[in-house]
């Protein structure tokens, strides 16, 4: 009996055991790592620069070396050498989606760049994010899991290493609500210190090509709603387009879409009709600005210039290229060439050459490109025109452009491409000066204004081989027709509105020498023709006259300030069309269709740059 009991407390021995070690904890996996809270370390160093970063594959996680010296020959214009240290750093995570951050108060260069940053394990990408005029600086890695991870430094390198944290599978609780989050395409305004918002953080979006916005986990999309009408209500810079809902996930990357930065322009009001309501158009060209018809012979279509933000060794900036519009709406770049500010074009009548008149930052300058090869030619600005080019125009064939240009003193100048000696080419058909704004060519002559104290404004012409100026007729801005059939010109400034009475805008006919009077009330701000020489649209500034002239109620906070008007010369009437924000128009494919040109005030184009079609015969009247 005694032996029994002894050998049943044998067994209730070994089965305790054996149950205490069943229950005994298993060894944390993240033990020494850090799963919540930031990790800080590094000392004050002057002139940081983040020189490289690696990432690399380990047995269960992922290995971030990061190697810094003090200067950049790269980024700065310093001598640089390894730094004894690494910068006061802190690493903390961030979720929805997952992405490792490592923060400095203090880094002065950065010298890799996130695309050339390889990829390991589960980091999906790197990127350097910094506010403009800011030491502080942020080195975000894009992260597939949420991590464990752990840093040290050693002299001027500082190693994370990240172990991806296994989830355990979480059922949806049935009638659980979703949850959302605010994604902008913005992060330029928010690095430009454009738009301050809290709440918001970068992120790679699904490519892993740009870097988007991304709000905290909200409740409901009633608040991710609140959220971007507050930020737009308080940012100048902010479109509410740009701002989008989705389903909060922490595994997914938000989708980069950029129709974003052109949606702004399909909503945009760009006139007020003359039954006082403000419209929006038909948008032709959402990203550009038109600059002119592009001939049947060279393709056709529509040209216009595009704002693109480049870098070169200096850092960023921002340009222009030439862009093409086809008639099936497509576009695709018309040349690999970069402009500072595009201000107009004009194809030879030819179409074999392009005439590119750039506003440079202290000068003009007028280049000649060669449409088949997409190269430039010439600068006329290097050939003696000179750094200040006003208007241009090209002959009947497009063997020779003429302009009012000059750097001193204004004079009439021309280059013809059919004298073999590229060095004879230029020359000054009129040395005795113009007026800066008008030229035109016809019937082997170019026309011209100058004012002066005896004559007043006067427009003269001049043969194209030489001779002497003569007066064609009193006026202080002109604008011929396409057909070259009529001249619309302008007489109110100077001696030349004195001398008309009350003939402020006519139409001289060429032939007959006869004159159509427009208006008798204002001079034109600017005026251009239709294409077929049937219309004449001109625009009055209602705010530049004096105050008995000036509309009742008008102001200087006008955002409509100029009315545009139409003279039809068949009827020989006039009718008012609507009031417009600017005064940059261009004749469409029929009499009754004007492109505009428009950019928002807030931002000055930042936002919407884009190009619209106005049809002058209906808009609400």
């Amino acid at each position: 009996m005694n032996r029994i009991i002894a050998a049943l407390m044998a067994l209730i021995l070994i089965m305790t055991a054996i149950s205490a070690a069943g229950c005994e904890a298993k060894e944390d996996p993240y033990k020494g790592y850090c799963t919540d809270g930031e990790l800080a370390g590094g000392a004050a160093l002057q002139n940081a620069n983040a020189k490289s970063v690696t990432v690399s594959s380990e047995d269960d996680g992922v290995r971030i070396r990061l190697e810094f010296y003090v200067g950049s020959r790269m980024s700065g214009s310093s001598e640089e050498a390894e730094a004894s240290t690494v910068p006061a750093y802190k690493v903390y995570r961030l979720g929805y989606p997952s992405r490792l951050a490592v923060e400095f108060n203090d880094l002065e260069y950065a010298d890799f760049a996130r695309t050339e940053t390889e990829c390991a394990g589960c980091v999906q990408g790197a990127f350097v994010h910094r506010i403009m005029e800011e030491k502080k600086a942020c080195i975000y890695f894009q992260l597939s899991a949420d991590p464990a991870f752990k840093a040290f430094a050693s002299g001027n390198v500082l190693e994370i290493e990240i172990k991806p944290i296994a989830e355990t599978e979480k059922k949806k609780k049935k009638n659980e609500n979703p949850k959302y989050q605010v994604t902008a395409n913005a992060y330029d305004d928010y690095c430009e210190g454009k738009l301050t918002v809290d709440g918001l953080t970068p992120t790679l979006d699904a490519d892993k090509c740009d870097v988007l916005l991304i709000s905290g986990v909200m409740d409901s999309d009633i608040a991710a709603e609140m959220f971007i009408k507050d930020i737009v209500d308080k940012n100048i810079s902010a479109v509410q387009e740009e701002w989008t809902i989705i389903e909060a996930d922490k595994h997914k990357l938000p989708q980069y879409d950029d129709t974003l930065v052109y949606k702004a322009a399909y909503s945009q009001n760009v006139l007020r009709s003359t039954d006082g309501n403000v419209e929006s158009a038909e948008v032709l060209i959402p990203d550009g600005w038109y600059l002119t018809q592009i001939p049947k012979r060279a393709g056709g279509g529509a040209l216009y210039t595009k704002r693109i933000k480049e870098k070169d060794a200096s850092g960023d900036y921002t340009g222009e290229r030439l862009y093409i519009r086809n008639d099936d709406g497509t576009s695709e770049e018309f040349m690999d060439y970069g402009f500072e500010t595009i201000e107009s074009a004009e194809f030879s009548p030819d179409g074999r050459k392009l005439a590119i008149l750039e506003r440079a930052a202290e000068a003009t300058n007028l280049y000649i490109i060669d449409v088949e090869a997409e190269e430039v030619l010439t600068d006329l600005t290097d050939v003696g025109f000179g750094d200040s080019v006003s208007a241009y125009t090209w002959d009947d064939i497009g063997t020779t452009i003429y302009a009012v240009s000059g750097t001193d003193s204004m004079t009439i100048h021309q280059y013809d491409f059919d004298v073999p000696d590229e060095s004879k080419r230029h020359s000054i058909v009129e040395k005795n000066g113009a007026d800066e704004g008008s030229i035109a060519f016809a019937d082997g002559r170019i026309y011209f204004v100058q004012g002066d104290m005896e004559n007043g404004d006067m427009i003269y012409r001049v043969k194209c081989d030489g001779g002497v100026r003569r007066q064609f007729t009193y006026g202080s801005l002109f604008a011929l027709s396409g057909n070259k059939e009529y001249m619309a010109i302008n007489a109110e400034s100077g001696a030349a509105a004195s001398s008309t009475g009350s003939e402020k805008l006519r139409i001289y006919e060429m032939d007959s020498g006869s004159s159509i009077p427009v208006s008798n009330e204002f001079g034109a701000q600017e005026f251009v023709w239709s294409r077929d020489g049937s219309r004449l649209y001109y625009f009055e500034n209602r705010l530049s006259g004096d105050e008995e002239n000036a509309e009742e109620g008008s102001s200087n906070n006008d955002e409509y300030p100029y009315t545009l008007w139409v003279y039809d010369l068949a009827e020989g009437k006039n009718r008012r069309v609507a009031d417009m924000p600017t005064t940059a128009i261009f004749p469409g494919d029929s009499p009754e269709i004007l492109y505009l040109n428009f950019n928002d005030s807030d931002t000055m184009g930042e936002k919407i740059r884009a190009t619209y079609i106005l049809d002058a015969d209906h808009i609400a009247s």
